[in-house]
């Protein structure tokens, strides 16, 4: 019976071509349109999600005044904040600092391979905290996550990194040299290889150099801490910290004035406020606004707008499909007369009426499907 159903159901599709490409390819047309919106709007919406505890990771921006009025609000905060914390609230398990270098200055990374020097400029490169990579779960592809970054003159790189440097050989213990435009020469030994950071990070990296490094920019350790420890008038370093499990954001967000008022007290006198702004690391890229920002941020309200455009083009792709079926349905009530007239059943005529709709929708499916396939490569590379 099925069969039968079936053949008949193809037979008066293809007896109709005209009206049931329309058909096919209005649906499918509207389904593919849906899910490359779904596509995208689900990539934007899974941005740093796949940390591990993520819901812990915070940075801390910093939004400024004066005489009342907004100066600068930036995602890059004082060296020596992170350390405070980390001292003074209980609340904070760890915190690192990571130094934009790459979008301060030109910086050229190269190696001396045995028959030629091999040199490319780096956009993403970190100065970074040791206890970066394990805050944030980078897999390790080679060394020690824990360790890697705790000396000075050490880099991590990613894997694509390293293949473009050493092929498919293994650079840990190899070196390579950093030079900037500030006349910076850092010779840094290779300690790990991390595996690429994903699309959807809003803190991607190619080149980590350890944190401490930046101390050999100057002569004598209590220098270097004046600038890259204790500084509360730099604001030049992300600030990431990861609270205790069971920690209010709101109350401890609530302690950032006094730690404000207790580091740097002179900004009454001076008519200027300091507002320290907590972020989740999970809303930064659709929801941050803030300037000196890594990546080129997304919109969260854009997503969820195409997100109901989506699911107003595929509502739109069914509505024409109803309509059209209903239009031809009246076309086809001397077909279903001379099939009464014949013995045939209504349970028979909604069954032929089914299966023809069920071909319609299965092949503006499968249609579908081959049209994201094709279209959303070129889609997501926009």
């Amino acid at each position: 019976m099925i069969r039968s159903y079936l053949i008949t159901a193809i037979r008066n599709l293809w007896r109709r071509k005209g009206y049931s490409a329309i058909n096919v390819f209005g649906l499918a047309l509207g389904i593919t349109v849906f899910l490359l919106i779904i596509q995208y709007a689900s990539f934007e919406l899974s941005y740093d999600k796949h940390y591990p505890g993520h819901e812990q990771i915070y940075r801390i921006g910093l939004e400024q005044f004066l005489n009342g009025q907004p100066v600068q609000a930036s995602a890059e905060n004082y060296p020596a904040l992170g350390p405070a914390l980390k001292r003074d609230l209980p609340e904070v398990e760890e915190f690192t600092r990571l130094y934009n270098l790459g979008a301060k200055n030109n910086i050229v990374v190269t190696h001396q391979g045995e028959t030629e020097e091999i040199a490319f400029k780096q956009k993403r490169l970190l100065y970074a905290g040791q206890s970066f990579l394990p805050m944030f779960s980078h897999q390790m592809l080679s060394g020690n996550r824990d360790l890697a970054l705790s000396e000075p003159f050490k880099m991590v790189i990613t894997e694509s990194t390293a293949k473009k440097y050493f092929g498919n050989k293994n650079p840990v213990g190899k070196y390579l040299r950093m030079q900037d435009d500030d006349f910076n020469n850092e010779l840094c030994e290779i300690t790990g290889v991390v595996k690429d950071v994903p699309a959807n990070s809003h803190l991607k990296f190619d080149i980590l150099i350890s944190y401490s490094t930046l101390y050999a920019r100057y002569d004598g350790s209590a220098r270097a801490r004046a600038r890259y420890d204790e500084s509360w008038e730099r604001k030049d370093m992300y600030t990431y910290v990861k609270l205790r499990a069971g920690t209010d954001p709101l109350q401890f967000a609530s302690k950032f004035p006094n730690i404000i008022q207790q580091y740097i007290p002179d900004l009454a006198t001076e008519n200027r406020e300091d507002h320290l702004i907590l972020q989740p690391v999970a809303d930064i890229h659709l929801y941050s606004s803030l300037n000196d920002e890594p990546e080129i941020n997304g919109n969260g309200r854009m997503v969820y707008f195409l997100g109901i455009i989506a699911i107003f083009v595929l509502v739109i792709a069914y509505i024409n499909y109803i309509n059209l079926s209903t239009a031809r349905s009246i076309e086809r009530a001397n077909e279903v007369g001379v099939r009464k007239v014949l013995g045939a059943s209504r349970p028979q005529l909604v069954n032929q009426f089914l299966f023809e709709s069920f071909i319609i929708n299965l092949s503006a499916i499968t249609i579908a499907f081959l049209f994201y396939l094709v279209f959303f490569p070129r889609f997501s590379s926009l």
